[in-house]
């Protein structure tokens, strides 16, 4: 092969590199396919707006607080001042009696650093008692929400979730929430998930 026949070997195996693209996948492969971010968080959006929010609905009073780092008091305040927009009986966990009875329900922000990342996330425990039993009582999780943040930057972790909570703490309980509906509709998803592990 001469000098010339290989520039034009290589010049036809750029352009057809340069115009080459993948081909679509199937429905059965785009089903396997890892979400993107937008999709994990729209997923987790509808699942709060679904079957958290009603949990919210009524809520009188709240204790918090931020685990994860030594200095958690600056992230504390921050997330305590957030919360005043709630318009409820707000006081940090610290404060409260030993049983915490004494107070609606508990939010909490815990951090897992990781090598590269860090993942925050809120959960919301309250006091329920069991369908099968309403004699028994438990601390069970209401509401959840995390985020993943590039490096070390737990303020903006308690920005985005303090912000959201409290967007959904109002939504919750405006006038035309449907505390209700929502709870039927948690109720079809939930049974839904067990006709299908049966």
């Amino acid at each position: 092969m001469t000098a010339k026949d290989l520039f034009v070997f290589f010049a036809i195996s750029v352009v057809a590199a340069s115009v080459w693209t993948p081909p679509a996948l199937s429905a059965a492969e785009e089903k396997k396919a890892p979400l993107s971010m937008d999709e994990i968080k729209e997923r987790r959006r509808a699942i709060r707006e679904e079957m958290m929010l009603p949990s919210l609905n009524g809520l009188r009073s709240l204790s918090y607080r931020v685990t994860g780092y030594s200095d958690y008091s600056p992230l504390e305040k921050k997330l305590g001042t957030k919360l005043q927009e709630l318009k409820i009986n707000i006081e940090p966990l610290l404060k409260m009696n030993a049983d915490h009875k004494t107070c609606d329900a508990i939010l909490q922000i815990s951090f897992n650093r990781l090598a590269s990342s860090t993942i925050a996330e809120l959960k919301v425990t309250e006091w329920v008692s069991l369908m099968r039993n309403p004699k028994i009582m438990i601390q069970a999780v209401t509401y959840s929400n995390k985020v993943f943040l590039a490096g070390n930057k737990p303020e903006e972790a308690i920005d985005e979730l303090a912000n959201q909570f409290v967007i959904d703490f109002l939504k919750a309980n405006q006038k035309d929430f449907d505390a209700e509906k929502h709870a039927k509709e948690f109720s079809k998803v939930t049974d839904s998930a067990n006709k299908r592990k049966k």
